[in-house]
């Protein structure tokens, strides 16, 4: 089964049609290349490198050693040789590889442009590819927009400029093309690259079973029972059932100076409100990670902003307490403990004991360990006992505290890494031999156009669900520029996760543009207008998933029904009393009396 689709639509075009096209580029498009950096220069690499079994030669290598601020700031550029027109059709080919993913999504990016090559840079198309390790041909058509400059712009002042400052990752791009066509060939007529997914379709047959779950899952039975004083069922009272809040976890990490601080910033305010309308529960984006915890400044942050979350009643995440590479803390702890493995596990230890018992009693989870499977130099020279000794001192600290693993590529880029899997596989089995006090197992959901199948995806949560493992998607995020595909995966995602019994909480990798990593995946963009993917979020956990009803009271001054699980207010009006409460709606259901006075 292939888990990533491209369809590349053909158009009207044919392929004597196609090669009609003239190509703006140099023939030896690679002689003609350079490389643009932002502030730092070492953030980029490129090389000429060649090519086996393919019909190209040569490719373009380039490496982006660290993430930069903007993409930009590690961007190919490639002038062109001949001149343009305003409205022209043109159509753009390439086909890329990744030789390094990034290691969260497993794919390799790259953010094609064609644009002048002077101020004001007005992109004609904007295009966004991920790729993983095999070849992968892509197809762009588009019309030149030249509205704000001259109509017609000479060979050289207009160029394609391929954006690469992502995370650090290293692609391979070639056979790049950029053809123009006469007058009578139409945009549409040209083939297009757009991804999707199996599964995506309406009828698709992963859907009725999904629901069938959900009901059965994530729904109890709620019985309210309205009574005069003397105990007596009251007939046709009204009675309203007004949801307040999920059982489950639908959360989001925070950026913490934006949840305390007191600024001028009117984002500050739109930041905290957005988050408590839409989410129960947070991780921290950073300030409790053991690099930043032990400094002050990010000390003060975390310890506000715990507090805060706590005190608006989100449930809280702990991320992380071990990360056990070396370039994830102060370069001294490993000029300490670099060959003293017993030294580097009481100061672990220490870390472990010291932050939980700080948050002890407000913290629902911890990802005690984070990214073990690619990230394991510690835990090398420690020995096999490690983990298992960061998790009984984690429960130790805090025995209330549900303790998890935390890593990625588990479920994204087509969930096809089946050596990961089976790591933490072995690894469970393993820990429960230590005694290891293991909650369960975090996955990061770093989802780019390699949009694994929700077939597949509820294939990965049972294969560890077996493992007796409460299960969370700890940083979801969908990261592709086509916004209807974007909606579509984050709803059938959504549902795929919710309907599985083993799983507990989604957290979101943010959800406002201006405070993201993954700055495309976001709910709302930078001016706080709602995505599509928001609207959709929004429709799934407060309509589809929300329960929300009015009855009257039975014969027996009843009203049964079924609700999704979580916190309630029930009101009951009747004879002109009004009486209100809370419950809370478990696996075990609930019942609910509420007693009448008298009228007199």
């Amino acid at each position: 089964m292939s888990l990533l689709i491209t369809v590349t639509a053909l158009g009207a075009m044919s392929e004597q049609d196609l090669s009609a096209g003239e190509n703006l580029l140099a023939t030896d498009w690679l002689s003609t290349v350079s490389l643009s950096h932002g502030p730092q220069k070492g953030d980029g690499q490129m090389d000429v490198v060649d090519v086996q079994g393919q019909d190209f030669p040569q490719a373009l290598r380039v490496t982006t050693v660290k993430r930069p601020s903007s993409d930009w700031h590690v961007q190919v550029l490639l002038p062109t040789q001949k001149s343009v027109e305003h409205g022209q059709v043109m159509l753009a080919t390439f086909s890329a590889r990744a030789i390094q993913p990034q290691a969260d999504s497993g794919e390799a990016q790259v953010k094609f442009q064609f644009r002048q090559a002077q101020p004001p840079r007005q992109p004609s198309v904007i295009f966004v590819a991920s790729v993983a390790e095999q070849w992968k041909s892509f197809s762009i058509p588009f019309v030149v927009d030249l509205s704000k400059v001259a109509k017609v712009q000479k060979a050289g002042q207009m160029l394609v400029a391929l954006n690469l400052g992502f995370a650090p990752q290293v692609i391979e791009i070639a056979d790049l093309k950029v053809k123009r066509f006469d007058p009578v060939v139409k945009v549409e007529d040209l083939p297009r690259t757009q991804i999707t997914y199996q599964g995506r379709e309406p009828d698709a047959s992963w859907r009725s079973e999904a629901l069938k779950r959900i009901q059965k899952h994530r729904k109890a039975d709620m019985k309210i029972k309205v009574t005069d004083a003397e105990g007596k069922a009251i007939t046709d009272a009204q009675v309203h059932v007004k949801m307040l809040r999920h059982a489950f976890g639908f959360g989001s990490v925070v950026n913490s100076a934006r949840l305390w601080e007191l600024t001028d910033e009117p984002d500050h305010s739109r930041y905290q409100q957005t988050f408590l309308t839409l989410f129960n529960m947070a991780s921290l984006e950073g300030a409790m990670k053991p690099m930043y915890w032990h400094t002050p400044r990010y000390r003060d942050l975390a310890d506000r902003s715990v507090q805060w979350l706590f005190d608006h009643n989100i449930m809280i995440r702990g991320h992380t307490l071990v990360w056990p590479e070396w370039h994830r803390y102060d370069t001294s702890v490993k000029a300490r403990f670099e060959n003293k493995p017993h030294d580097l596990q009481d100061y672990l230890l220490t870390h472990i004991q010291e932050q939980v018992q700080t948050y002890a009693g407000k913290m629902v989870c911890y990802d005690v360990v984070n990214e073990l499977y690619l990230g394991d130099q510690m835990q090398t020279l420690i020995g096999d006992h490690a983990v298992a000794q960061w998790l009984k001192a984690t429960k130790q600290a805090d025995p209330q505290t549900q303790t998890y693993l935390n890593d990625n590529r588990l479920i994204a880029a087509g969930a096809q890494d089946q050596l990961r899997i089976e790591y933490y596989e072995k690894l469970f089995s393993e820990l429960k031999l230590q005694n290891a006090p293991l909650d369960g197992m975090g996955l990061q959901g770093h989802f780019g156009s390699q949009l694994t199948p929700p077939d597949r995806l509820l294939q990965i949560l049972d294969r560890l669900a077996a493992h007796q493992l409460k299960i969370q998607v700890t940083e979801f995020t969908v990261d592709v520029m086509d916004q209807a595909l974007q909606a579509d995966y984050t709803r059938d995602a959504l549902t795929v996760f919710f309907s599985h019994p083993a799983m507990n909480a989604v957290t979101l990798w943010g959800f406002w543009e201006g405070q993201m990593y993954y700055k495309q995946a976001a709910l709302f963009d930078k001016h706080w207008q709602i995505k599509p993917n928001g609207k959709v979020y929004q429709d799934l956990v407060f309509k589809q998933w929300w329960t929300d009803e009015q009855r009257s009271t039975d014969a027996d001054g009843q009203v049964q029904l079924r609700g999704f699980k979580g916190d309630y207010q029930i009101t009951v009006i009747h004879n002109g009393q009004r009486v209100q409460r809370t419950m809370n709606l478990g696996d075990a259901g609930s019942v609910l009396v509420i007693g009448l006075k008298d009228q007199h």
